[in-house]
């Protein structure tokens, strides 16, 4: 409800509106890039992350969901961490694969999705839509619905997760599966 009314975390309002000396959290953040190509872009979010954080609670992977499936689902089945910044670009289906095969494996950690690519090219145009137009909108994005982008995209996020700022959970929607439908429908 606190962040309802203002758009921080009671913590947050503490610690800078009102200077009270209120410890801050110290998050398990796995980021997982879709490349080894996302590197560069990622570097400052990644900068921010270890900055504030100790060592242990920052972990960096790279696996492609498209290429690396088995991976993901392995991944997804062993994490033991708070929150996800999954980062990939052109169609950017990383984040939401990941979410599901958390879901599916009973484990309800945020993942953030990240797009990356470069602004103006049908890549990072498809990267946006691929976060922002995941059905039941449950990878985490800013509070009107717009995908983290780019370098400073993953720097807010990053920002986000270590002041403890992440937007409400938004329960999961499920549509459910329709097998074998007669013909004629």
């Amino acid at each position: 409800i606190f962040w309802l009314l203002t758009g921080k975390k009671l913590e947050a309002f503490q610690r800078g509106d009102m200077g009270l000396n209120v410890s801050m959290p110290q998050p398990r953040v796995d980021v997982i890039l879709g490349s080894r190509s996302d590197v560069e872009e990622a570097k400052p979010g990644l900068t921010v992350l270890r900055n504030a954080l100790p060592d242990q609670n920052v972990r960096v992977h790279i696996a492609s969901c498209h290429r690396n499936l088995e991976e993901i689902e392995r991944f997804a089945k062993e994490a033991d961490c708070d929150v996800i910044i999954a980062g990939a670009g052109m169609a950017a289906a990383l984040p939401g694969v990941l979410d599901t095969f958390l879901r599916a494996n009973g484990k309800e950690i945020p993942v953030i999705g990240v797009g990356f690519g470069k602004e103006g090219t049908e890549g990072f145009a498809a990267a946006r839509l691929s976060i922002e137009q995941v059905p039941g909108h449950f990878v985490v994005t800013r509070e009107d619905g717009t995908a983290y982008m780019g370098s400073k995209g993953l720097q807010e996020a990053a920002t986000r997760v270590v002041e403890g700022e992440l937007p409400p959970w938004k329960p999961r929607k499920n549509k459910p599966a329709e097998w074998n439908i007669p013909r004629g429908v």
